[in-house]
């Protein structure tokens, strides 16, 4: 179970600057679902969002372009205060360099001064949660944090049901653009959620498997429902 969920996954709008840190942030909908992941990242007192957008990627002053808005974050206390500047640096770099397509793709990729490594062998495909994912793991030197492979293809079938069309366009894409890449559908294709990557701020032990994640997501999204604007 999830401990002081209300008062350490909190609106941004509410955010505390007086010290730094990098939180896992969330954007909640008007039917109080998670619809969008960041990186919420407070240093000397200037809050930044690092995110893909699923179609670029961007690093924004957060007072500027989303204060008010439902955004809630947790502090990832896997990253120290002393290292919020090495990690804004990080992010920097990689935003001036990454250019990913959006896509249900995890393959254990991340980034590394900049520069997206994966040996799947695949272009850049990532999703707003799977780009959060990659960051973190870069910073940590590729170490794993969230484990990526304990989801599977059947991960993407409620997605698949409601945006069948647009699946089928995505998966055929990315075999066009791969075509010397087989079983792409069953090794890579799969989706973690929001709710899932917010539950994960929560957990300490790394790598962070899904038999972590699982117990806590009906708790997370009850939470999240009461927050919906």
């Amino acid at each position: 179970m999830l401990k002081d969920l209300d008062t350490s996954f909190i609106s941004a709008k509410n955010a505390d600057n007086s010290k730094n840190y990098v939180a896992v942030a969330l954007y909640i909908n008007s039917n109080g679902e998670g619809q969008h992941s960041g990186l919420l990242i407070n240093f000397n007192k200037e809050l930044k969002l690092f995110h893909f957008t699923s179609r670029e990627v961007l690093i924004e002053d957060f007072q500027d372009v989303y204060e008010g808005t439902w955004y809630y974050y947790k502090t990832l206390d896997l990253i120290h205060p002393d290292e919020v500047e090495t990690f804004l640096h990080h992010c920097e770099q990689i935003a001036k360099k990454s250019t990913p397509k959006w896509a249900l793709v995890f393959d254990g990729s991340y980034f590394k001064e900049g520069v997206y490594f994966t040996n799947s062998g695949l272009k850049e495909y990532t999703t707003c949660v799977g780009f959060c994912i990659n960051v973190v793991k870069g910073f940590l030197d590729g170490e794993e944090y969230i484990y990526v492979d304990d989801w599977n293809a059947s991960s993407t079938d409620s997605w698949r049901a409601v945006y069948t069309d647009r699946f089928s366009k995505m998966l055929d894409k990315i075999k066009a653009e791969n075509p010397n890449i087989t079983n792409i559908e069953e090794k890579f294709l799969k989706r973690i959620t929001p709710i899932e990557y917010s539950v994960s701020a929560f957990l300490i032990n790394l790598p962070i498997r899904k038999t972590d994640i699982d117990p806590n997501v009906a708790q997370m999204q009850g939470y999240v429902t009461l927050q919906r604007p």
